[in-house]
C-alpha cells in the first residue's frame, strides 16, 4: 500500500500546471509603400511598392510582399493587390492597393452625388484615373451593414466593373454593368452580386 501511495504521490507530482495567459487583442498594422490607387495605360508597366506590417506585441516593422497580385496589363480592368500580415497570436490583418488598368483619359470624371431609382442617395468618388469609391454600391436604404466603400474601374467610354473585393456579408462583385453618358447626364447600373443582395439591377443617376 504504501508503494501504491508512493507511486501516486509520484505520478500526481510530474502533472504540469496549467498556466494562462491573458493577451489583449492586437491586429498588425499594415501601411502600403507607394500610392493605394494606381492607374496604368492598357501596355503600361506597373512595379508594386510592398508594405510595411508592424506586429505590435514585438515592436518590429518589417517589409512584406502581396500575397495577392495577379495584375494583367493587357487586359482593361482593376486589379486588388491584397497583402496580410498575422502575428503568434494568430490576429491577422488585410490591405489592398488597387490598380486600373484603362486608357480612359485623366480628365474623364463620372464621380458625384447619384441617387437609385428607390431614392436612395449614394456619392461616387474618383479616386485615380479610372479608379471610383462608391459609399454604397447595393443603394440600400436605412441599413447601416451596407454602407462601406468599395471600388470600381471605368475602362472604356461605355463599360465598368466590379471586381470581387470583400463586402458586409462575404465577397461582392458585379454583373451586367453599363454606364450610359449623354451630354452632362451619367447612369450607371450594376446587379450586386453577394449574400444579402437580391438579383435586381439597381440604377443610379447623377444628380
Amino acid at each position: 500500500m504504501a508503494l501504491i501511495a508512493t507511486l501516486a504521490f509520484a505520478s500526481c507530482a510530474e502533472e504540469p500546471a496549467a498556466v494562462s495567459e491573458t493577451v489583449k487583442v492586437e491586429y498588425p498594422v499594415i501601411t502600403l509603400l507607394g500610392a493605394e490607387y494606381v492607374s496604368i495605360p492598357v501596355g503600361g508597366s506597373f512595379t508594386d511598392s510592398g508594405a510595411n506590417a508592424f506586429d505590435g506585441y514585438t515592436n518590429v516593422t518589417k517589409k512584406i510582399e502581396p500575397s495577392q497580385s495577379g495584375v494583367d496589363n493587357t487586359t482593361p480592368g482593376m486589379y486588388p493587390v491584397i497583402y496580410e500580415a498575422k502575428n503568434k497570436y494568430g490576429f491577422s490583418s488585410q490591405a489592398v492597393r488597387w490598380v486600373a488598368v484603362t486608357n480612359v483619359p485623366s480628365s474623364e470624371d463620372i464621380g458625384g452625388n447619384y441617387k437609385r431609382t428607390n431614392g436612395c442617395p449614394v456619392t461616387i468618388t474618383k479616386v485615380a484615373n479610372g479608379i471610383y469609391k462608391c459609399d454604397n454600391m447595393g443603394g440600400v436604404i436605412g441599413v447601416p451593414d451596407y454602407l462601406w466603400d468599395n471600388y470600381f474601374v471605368q475602362m472604356t467610354d461605355s463599360t465598368i466593373d466590379y471586381p470581387e473585393q470583400p463586402g458586409p456579408f462575404g465577397p461582392v462583385s458585379s454583373k451586367s454593368e453599363k454606364l450610359i453618358k449623354s451630354g452632362t447626364d451619367v447612369t450607371v447600373k450594376w446587379i450586386v452580386i453577394g449574400a444579402g443582395f437580391g438579383t435586381s439591377v439597381r440604377t443610379f443617376n447623377r444628380q
